[in-house]
This record gives structure tokens, sequence and C-alpha cells, in this order.
């Protein structure tokens, strides 16, 4: 609900029925208290058809599960394809580059896993999102650097009584005296 408050506007009214709406543009959908005491989303009928149907003329959005992402490889391809996932994750999930790289020059003894493989995993489940959300955060911001200036032995005698102080302000990457 946190995150998703921060995309939409989400509205609750006990008085009118029990139930969540997400605003999403001009649509809405409710999350209804289902029987266990949790608010869930019903798919339309329409949508459950047309997921079942396994429609290809791209009239509505389909949700791909794991299931669904196997269907049309072997089980012997599907275990490869996981056996790879899990070398992967305890190679320490480098770049796919680097993993096929690692592979080709055989540098792993007695690997069962090849660079088809590797191949046949990523068409199989995709990239990995959790590779992915570790990899593209937030670039680091420019160090601040400090210009002293040394002011010279004469000023500070002649004027030992006087605090020297500039401020410099950036806005917008332009240089602005203080008022």
């Amino acid at each position: 609900m946190k995150d998703l408050i921060k995309r939409h506007r989400v509205t609750y009214d006990s008085d009118k029925e029990d139930a969540f709406v997400v605003h999403i543009g001009e649509r809405s959908i409710k999350f209804r208290v289902n029987q266990q005491g949790l608010y869930d989303f019903e798919f339309p009928k329409s949508y459950v058809d047309y997921v079942e149907n396994k429609n290809t003329n791209n009239t509505g959005v389909c949700l791909q599960t794991n299931a669904t992402q196997v269907e049309g490889y072997t089980n012997r391809q599907v275990v490869r394809a996981d056996r790879v996932r899990k070398l992967y994750h305890m190679l320490g999930a480098p770049t796919i580059a680097n993993l096929k790289a690692v592979l080709g020059k055989n540098l792993l003894w007695n690997c069962p896993v090849t660079t088809e493989d590797v191949n046949l995993a990523e068409e199989i489940f995709g990239p990995d999102i959790s590779t992915l959300k570790g990899r593209s955060t937030r670039p680091s911001p420019t160090t601040v650097v400090d210009d002293l200036i040394e002011i010279l032995e004469e000023l500070k005698e002649k004027n030992q009584y006087i605090d020297w102080t500039i401020d410099i302000i950036l806005i917008n990457q332009r240089k602005c005296s203080p008022a």
C-alpha cells in the first residue's frame, strides 16, 4: 500500500463499501475484502478467458507465470535452465557476458552448464530481477571539493580583527551570490 499510494490515488470509504479503490487515470480498480479478511482484486471473466485461450492478438495485457514461461520447453530444458540460475547465483551473479566467458573458457572444472544452457535460461526466465534491482541503483552524486585560498600574510596582519568569509550558492549549475 505504501508503494501504491506513491504512484496512484487510493480511497477507502467504509460507509459505501468495504473496498479500497485505486484510481489510475480515468480508471479505477476495486480491491474488495474476501472471506479471509484480505483485500484482493478479482480479474474480470473476459480477462481470464483471454489468458486461458492464449489469445495472441494483443487485445489485452497478459500476466506471465512460471507455468506459462516454461510452456513449449521440455522438462530437460527447464532443468538445464534451473541449473544455470543456481550456478549464476553461486558465482555471485556476474553479468551474462562474463558467465558465458567463464563457461566458454572452461574455467569451472566438471561444470555441466554450457553457454547454450545460459541462452536457454535467458529465453525461459528472462533477466534476473534481483540482480537488475541491485545493479540499477541511483548514481552517486559528485563530490564536493573545498577550494581554500590562502590569504596573504600582509592582509592578515593589517586586518587581523576582520573575519573573511565568502559564500557561493549553486542553483541549477549557476552561481548565485548571496543577498
